[in-house]
């Protein structure tokens, strides 16, 4: 079945496909406690700050992991990795619907993230490897869809299970369930940049060294998890707070990112015409949306649902553009690298940043405090990422950009 798959110049999209579930599906594990938080506390209590780590816990393993990630991914092959990840993330989702107390939840919920780690670091370069003969921003713009649509889903359908274990052990059956597909569909080869180097014939040596942009890039990754996450997380209950009935504040919270399904393919194709357009619009629309957060900060102003529908829309082109320019700041033979350096402080960001909302609400600051941080955070990283300096362009990246 896999050879006659391989053989289809379509072979790509299914590749794509595959990396789109296996970010889902982390994804849906990074945010799912956020629409179960009041059936969870009801069963087994614990503070707000508790609450935040608890969500925190599940991207601990991605602050130490992905640097010894980056060097496994060139020793073995990346399927077998993800393949491993997504059984100990399945098993940790499980374990996590099993526990009784704090300290269990916090075990699986670790658990579990050491297998996303792994699905988030692998599954850019998977896309990436598949494109990597041009058309990566219409592709990274399709691979966007996959986060957007997965918080639709999970902000709007978990809430609805009676029972918050129930809507947990499904996770853990969808995640066993993209394993299989991986399984069933992935070549051994898919994402070794490495091995394509080596059968291009390249002589073996150190090459490019990976430089200092990334860490821009990872920058930048840092603050859009770090808010992301603090949204997800919070905003339900700034709209509740609002007055607004628990199912609308999480439809809208859901559309911080379910919008982007209708843009994430124009965005793509739009960085695909000039690459200097990756760091203005990622620099623009961070800025825009730290703008916005803190308007939502503010009790005077008027219309907040409908600047979180509007939000919905920004965040659209600064995840697309991030992705595209891995290409963009890393050497080919070490987009591995670059791509797990910029997970670590991804994680870093999803691990602080709830933490950080969790203290300001024990400490009586109110949701209002937590945006006006995720506003600074996001401009921030706006005036970071627009310093980033692009990889010089070969004669045959010229011909594949023109």
């Amino acid at each position: 079945m896999l050879g006659s798959l391989k053989s289809r110049p379509n072979y790509k999209w299914i590749i794509l496909a595959v990396s789109m579930l296996t970010f889902g599906s982390a994804n849906m594990g990074t945010q799912v406690l956020s629409p179960l938080r009041d059936k969870i506390t009801a069963d087994i209590a614990m503070t707000q700050t508790q609450l935040g780590l608890l969500t925190s816990a599940y991207v601990i393993a991605g602050i130490f992991l992905p640097i010894l990630l980056s060097m496994v991914y060139r020793k073995i092959p990346i399927k077998n990795i993800v393949i491993a990840g997504g059984l100990l993330m399945s098993a940790g989702f499980l374990a996590f619907s099993l526990a009784g107390d704090y300290t269990g939840l916090i075990v699986a919920r670790f658990i579990s993230g050491i297998g996303s780690v792994v699905f988030l670091t692998a599954s850019p370069v998977i896309a990436s490897y598949a494109f990597r003969d041009g058309g990566l921003g219409f592709a990274m713009g399709i691979y966007g869809i996959a986060p957007c649509l997965f918080s639709l889903i999970t902000l709007n359908v978990f809430g609805r299970f009676a029972s918050w274990r129930t809507a947990v052990r499904v996770v853990s059956v969808f995640t066993f369930l993209v394993v299989a597909a991986i399984v069933l569909l992935l070549d051994k080869k898919t994402g070794q940049y490495a091995e394509a180097k080596k059968a291009g014939g390249e002589k073996k040596g150190k090459g490019e060294p990976l430089g200092f942009e990334v860490w821009k890039l990872g920058f930048m990754s840092m603050c859009m998890g770090a808010t992301t996450l603090m949204y997800v997380t919070y905003a339900p209950g700034l709209y509740t707070g609002m007055g607004y009935s628990q199912s609308t504040a999480l439809f809208v919270t859901s559309l911080y990112m379910g919008l982007n399904i209708f843009f994430t393919a124009i965005v793509g194709k739009i960085l695909d015409k000039n690459r200097d357009y990756k760091r203005t619009i990622s620099a623009a629309f961070l800025i825009l949306l730290g703008v916005m957060d803190l308007l939502l900060s503010l009790s005077f102003i008027p219309g907040k649902l409908v600047l979180g529908v509007l939000m919905g829309v920004i965040t659209t082109a600064p995840p697309i553009a991030m992705f595209s320019m891995y290409a963009e700041v890393c050497p080919p033979d070490k987009m591995t690298t670059g791509t797990c350096i910029v997970s670590f402080l991804q994680n870093v960001g999803q691990y602080l940043g709830p933490v950080a909302g969790g203290m300001l609400l024990d400490a009586g600051r109110g949701y209002p405090s937590v945006f006006t941080l995720m506003a600074v955070i996001l401009v921030c990283g706006g005036l970071v990422i627009y310093t980033v300096k692009f990889r010089p362009q070969g004669p045959a990246d010229q011909e594949k950009s023109g």
